[in-house]
């Protein structure tokens, strides 16, 4: 039996990871095939080359792609995804309190929602996603590259060139926390508001915006990085940077008509 070093992340003591780990894991394999009982508690996992059985509790057992592992997964569960480009055919719905992780950063984990499809969809509190690169998303509606609704986190993710029919190309934001992300060159069209963020509540919080552009169209629309509509949205700490709302769009970083922003 070989060791791998596997670079995770730390966590804190509400589940939610806060850094990359400044030390490496050793996780037990065989060398060979990764064959061992390379698992703890029930996690799921996901690589590329993996052995696709249900319920994926090994990396030789491992879900070729993300969807199964996190339909699979129980509350209170994780389920790590190994370097890749994860290109969809459908959303991928966290509607209970897991936690999906990239094992090595956004920078090797790209999840493609292939121009059709939102990329991932958060409804409950205790839900995390963790270190992914987020693009190519659409949603007719709201949210193209992730929509977090009923709480959850989104953290150290590049959620980057994704659109929407209506608002929130990046991302559609109800409740919950958008953190220590990069949301960059998200668009709409015209009469649309919110490229990077559309957000009626929760808080975006140590993101950098920059590059997101709406159509224009009237005062009615606009917010080019972020537009906050509602009395319980918060904006704070966050670099707004080279966003436009477009011809006679308003807002063209930020439009709060409702909420707060504060050190920005």
């Amino acid at each position: 039996m070989s060791y791998v070093y596997v670079n995770l992340y730390e966590i804190s003591s509400n589940g939610v990871g806060v850094s990359w780990l400044a030390r490496s894991l050793f996780i037990a394999v065989l060398a060979a095939s990764f064959g061992g009982a390379a698992s703890w508690a029930a996690d799921k996992y996901v690589w590329p080359s993996g052995g696709n059985s249900w319920p994926y509790e090994s990396l030789a057992a491992a879900a070729t792609s993300i969807k199964p592992a996190v339909d699979a997964a129980a509350p209170g569960e994780t389920v790590w995804v190994t370097n890749g480009t994860y290109v969809l055919s459908g959303e991928i719905a966290v509607s209970n309190g897991i936690a999906v992780r990239s094992a090595t950063g956004p920078s090797n984990t790209l999840v493609n929602g292939n121009g059709s499809v939102r990329c991932f969809s958060l409804t409950d509190p205790a839900a995390v996603l963790d270190g992914f690169t987020i693009s190519n998303g659409y949603n007719a509606a709201s949210g193209g590259g992730v929509s977090v609704q009923g709480g959850g986190w989104v953290q150290n993710c590049l959620i980057v060139k994704n659109s929407s029919g209506s608002s929130g190309g990046g991302a559609y934001l109800t409740s919950g926390t958008i953190t220590n992300c990069v949301i960059s060159g998200n668009t709409l069209g015209a009469y649309r508001s919110g490229a990077g963020v559309y957000m009626t509540g929760g808080t975006v919080v140590n993101c950098a915006l920059t590059g997101n552009t709406t159509g224009g169209g009237d005062l009615g629309h606009g917010g080019g990085a972020i537009r906050c509509d509602g009395a319980s949205g918060m904006i704070l700490n966050c670099t707004v940077v080279s966003n436009s709302a477009g011809a006679s769009g308003m807002g063209g970083g930020v439009w709060v008509y409702q909420g707060l922003m504060r050190n920005c």
